[in-house]
């Protein structure tokens, strides 16, 4: 029996699962990629660690029967960056969505901006900046961010990082650009999460 890659893919601060959900259909069946939405939920009163913890639980089940790969869009990928910091081993692939990787400098809108309904997602983004320059050449090539051309809600600044696959799609505002990344132009991150 193969064993199976599962795709744990991460929503922002909206928790979309619907959405995120339609996007991934046809993942397993057409494109052999097991999706897992895994919501954090990011504006309840569970505290970062928590959240964190649930999903480095998730992925310690999900290796057990093949490799594991992380989708952070947009809030979420400050989370798949800290579960990556602590199972560097175990993860396949990564890939930032319109994430924001860092508080960012002289940016708008700033991270107290972003987080005013979510501290677990400050506290999220603070620690991802701190773990983002400790990768290495070989957790960099594991790497993937794709952003638009303009974002009203995560600067564009804070989402590419050097020496990983950074793509940019034409493609303007947030939530159009997750969801043309997601679907129509979903060539590149499925062709970059196959190719373990």
């Amino acid at each position: 029996m193969a064993r199976e890659h599962s795709v744990i893919i991460i929503p922002g601060l909206g928790d979309r699962y619907l959405s995120t959900k339609l996007s991934t259909v046809d993942w397993k069946n057409r494109l052999d990629l097991n999706p897992y939405i895994h919501l954090a939920p990011w504006k309840d009163d569970e505290e970062f660690h928590f959240k964190l913890k649930r999903l480095t639980d998730l992925i310690d089940y999900l290796v057990s029967q093949g490799s594991v790969s992380l989708v952070g869009i947009s809030a979420g990928w400050s989370l798949v960056v800290n579960a990556y910091s602590q199972r560097r081993e175990d993860i396949t692939r990564l890939v930032n969505v319109c994430g924001r990787g860092s508080a960012g400098k002289n940016v708008r809108p700033n991270l107290t901006y972003s987080a005013k309904k979510s501290p677990a997602f400050k506290q999220s983004v603070l620690a991802a900046e701190k773990v983002l320059p400790t990768l290495s050449d070989s957790d960099l090539r594991k790497i993937m961010t794709i952003r638009g051309l303009y974002d009203e809600a995560v600067p564009l600044s804070t989402i590419p990082i050097l020496g990983a696959k950074n793509i940019q799609i034409p493609s303007l505002g947030h939530v159009p650009t997750i969801t043309i990344a997601m679907t129509i132009a979903r060539g590149p991150m499925v062709k970059f999460l196959q190719s373990e």
